[in-house]
């Protein structure tokens, strides 16, 4: 279908559509085709139409029309039968499975049942869009800010508004649901009366319309003004709480995934490159550093308590304090360190002599079985003792080590800074033949 014949298809089958204004249309109509491109509908013994996959992706649109990110995590994948369908572990019988991702099966003959009935509060499609939608923002996938800050708080208003009206039909339905705070669950029956039942849900839970209509950004109520959220509609209207002038931005949902490598790089990878690329060049003792690593946390944890575990990011102060020490701080000290070499004041430029060497050996087996014994590293001791409390300074590691080898009269230039953070790096060093300067 081209763009006109899709317009018209959605005006005579989708009332969602029909009641929109010219600019919404076109806004619908734009993102339906951008909805297309992450959506693959697939006939399972059943032959997909044009109109039949229309129809279908229209309510993901729908769903998500007051979101800026209208995608739905990684679900790329539609699988349509003609009727109930099994799966072939279960084997029982189903109108319409939501798969962890990727995937939502639906039966056409069931689809279409509930799309013609579109004021009884059931709707197989916006169910089943809705809970992969939920299911999307528990993996930490891709999902609008206003979903995924909201949603937690959103939960915890229908949640309480259940309870304290236990003779509605969501809580006679599912009461083991509210009882043990179930609310992935609950979301996509809500929807489905959000959608088809919007003046009754809005009599007979309140503040939970209200507080949804705010998370999704649009009022099905709304006919004439393209769904557009009103928040004057619920300013003083009895058993609404006040709605916050602006969502605050919360991190929940993403809380399990990156923020969980942090540890991995702070404890495992990054030290390897620490020890061979920034701590010899640092004019710091190990008992300096863990004390400059301690403060750090201490200073993150004061600082960053209240953000990163209201906001979300971290489900306890325990959790945090864990990632703190073994994560944000090794990485964020890293970065410090690192660019303390970069960062820093005027050059002096020091030489002395070298007194003595030593030499430390490890041991690898060649291809053919034999045992070879290398020089790892050179740690060099200078007449004058300088920098004798950082051996690490006065070292060469074997890939470091000049390739014209040791000078006949060796001696040791420094080029030596103070960083931005205070202490001493070392910006260079190298191995000189004492003609190369006076003084000795």
């Amino acid at each position: 279908m081209d763009y006109q014949q899709t317009a018209d298809f959605l005006e005579k089958y989708q009332l969602f559509y029909r009641d929109l204004s010219r600019q919404g249309k076109e806004r619908f109509l734009d993102r339906l085709y951008e909805v297309k491109k992450q959506f693959n509908v697939i006939g399972r013994d059943l032959e997909i139409s044009e109109e039949m996959s229309t129809l279908i992706l229209s309510y993901p649109v729908q769903l998500t029309f007051g979101f800026r990110n209208f995608t739905i995590g990684k679900y790329e994948q539609i699988w349509v039968y003609p009727g109930e369908f099994q799966m072939q572990k279960s084997q029982e019988s189903h109108a319409g499975i939501t798969f962890s991702d990727r995937i939502i099966a639906i039966s056409w003959k069931h689809f279409t049942q509930s799309h013609g009935q579109p004021e009884d509060g059931e709707n197989l499609g916006m169910y089943h869009f809705a809970q992969a939608q939920i299911r999307s923002l528990r993996n930490g996938n891709s999902a609008d800010e206003r979903l995924a800050s909201y949603y937690s708080d959103w939960s915890s208003i229908l949640l309480a508004e259940l309870q304290k009206k236990q003779e509605h039909i969501f809580y006679q339905s599912n009461p083991s649901r509210v009882r043990t705070g179930d609310a992935d669950s609950l979301y996509p029956l809500v929807i489905e009366w959000f959608f088809e039942k919007p003046i009754e849900l809005r009599q007979s839970l309140p503040n939970t319309y209200a507080h949804l209509c705010l998370m999704l950004n649009l009022d099905p109520t709304e006919f004439d003004n393209d769904y557009r959220l009103n928040r004057e509609k619920f300013e003083g209207q009895k058993g609404v709480s006040k709605l916050p002038s602006k969502i605050k931005k919360k991190y929940t949902f993403y809380q399990s995934h990156w923020v969980m490598n942090l540890p991995f790089f702070g404890v495992l990878v990054l030290p390897i490159f620490y020890y061979y690329y920034i701590f010899p060049n640092l004019l710091l003792t190990p008992l300096e550093i863990g004390a400059f690593w301690l403060a750090l946390a201490g200073i993150l944890y004061v600082g960053g308590k209240r953000f990163f575990v209201g906001r979300g990011l971290f489900k306890t102060e325990a959790i945090f304090l864990f990632q703190l020490i073994f994560g944000l701080t090794p990485n964020l000290m890293f970065l410090l360190h690192w660019a303390s070499l970069f960062a820093h004041g005027p050059i002096e430029t020091s030489k002395h002599k070298i007194a003595d060497l030593i030499q430390y050996y490890s041991h690898s087996t060649s291809r053919g079985g034999e045992r070879l014994t290398y020089a790892k590293s050179t740690e060099f001791l200078l007449e004058d003792h300088f920098l004798e409390d950082y051996p690490m300074a006065r070292s060469f590691f074997r890939e470091q080590f000049p390739e014209t080898g040791m000078p006949e009269n060796p001696a040791f230039e420094f080029n030596i800074a103070r960083s931005f953070l205070g202490y001493r790096v070392i910006v260079n060093k190298r191995l000189i033949n004492n003609h190369e300067h006076s003084g000795y």
